[in-house]
């Protein structure tokens, strides 16, 4: 049979129903998409059926997407809440301080090492004029730079 001998073939609403397996209902609203009325050609209302076909698998596959998709933000969400909580536990227990924090603490330290360098000077002036050797001078200003260097250091937050 070619499909010429198809297009001339017509069929009821219960035989359509019959050929492609499905309740007559089915049958019905494929036709009233494609604007048919019984009796149906064979070719048009096959074709129609295929389409109905397509598009049902069509949503179905981005209902799917989308289904994996708010699953993904849920994850995305409840991870994003565990790192929330982390985050405040550790700062509770005193494991993590912001950043503020930090740069304080920090701009201490350096104005500390930058007052005790520059008043090393001042210090070691009186001595080192009195020393006769470069040798004795650089000894006098490495104890000097190491002694402040350790009160630094044990004054340093921990």
């Amino acid at each position: 049979m070619s499909a010429k001998d198809f297009r001339s073939i017509k069929i009821s609403q219960r035989e359509a129903a019959e050929f492609f397996n499905v309740d007559s209902a089915t049958v019905r609203k494929t036709a009233q998409m494609h604007n048919m009325k019984a009796p149906y050609n064979l070719m048009a209302i096959t074709r129609a059926y295929i389409d109905r076909l397509r598009d049902v698998a069509t949503s179905k596959d981005k209902m799917s997407s989308e289904r994996v998709d708010l699953v993904q933000e849920q994850a995305r969400l409840a991870k994003a809440k565990a790192d929330d909580q982390e985050m405040k536990n550790a700062v509770n227990e005193g494991e993590l301080v912001s950043s503020a924090e930090v740069e304080l603490a920090w701009s201490e330290i350096v104005a500390a090492i930058r007052a005790g360098v520059l008043a090393m000077g001042s210090r070691l002036a009186p001595e080192l004029t009195g020393l006769k050797t470069e040798r004795q001078m650089k000894a006098r200003i490495d104890k000097e730079a190491h002694t402040l260097l350790t009160d630094l250091s044990d004054e340093s937050p921990h």
